[in-house]
């Protein structure tokens, strides 16, 4: 759950993300409807046995991965989650202000200049398709 969402916003989310964490382990899983130890380890595995290096910036967009296959059963792409890794770093600038400061024209037009609201607009879309 992102830092600094209205407490409303938490509330939506909360169960959502508790009941595919807490009670989606199973086994035999692939992580489009449950996760398991034995999968995380298989896929970590081929992930860092793909790479001829890592460093401490890639583990944040291959854990990214990770969560979009468990929480929505999303299949990012390398270039997918490093760009998403991005918006998580362009949004830490809005998060602490209250809404009624982001909500001004001047905060709109330093939002819209960097990016995050286009990128937010289309994360969120994916977001919804794969909830439905």
């Amino acid at each position: 759950i992102a830092m600094g969402l209205p407490e409303e916003d938490h509330e939506i989310v909360r169960p959502y993300l508790g009941n595919v964490l807490d009670n989606g382990e199973g086994e035999d899983c692939d992580g489009s409807t449950c996760w398991s130890e034995a999968w995380l380890q298989e896929v970590f595995k081929a992930r860092f046995a793909s790479m001829d290096s890592v460093t401490t910036s890639d583990l944040s967009w291959i854990v990214s991965i990770v969560l979009h296959k468990i929480h929505l059963n999303l299949d990012l792409t390398d270039q997918g989650a490093q760009e998403f890794g991005e918006f998580q770093t362009l949004f830490l600038l809005p998060q602490p202000l209250p809404q009624r400061i982001i909500d001004t024209w001047p905060a709109q037009a330093i939002l819209d200049h960097i990016g995050i609201r286009q990128m937010g607009e289309v994360i969120l879309i994916e977001y919804k398709k794969a909830i439905k």
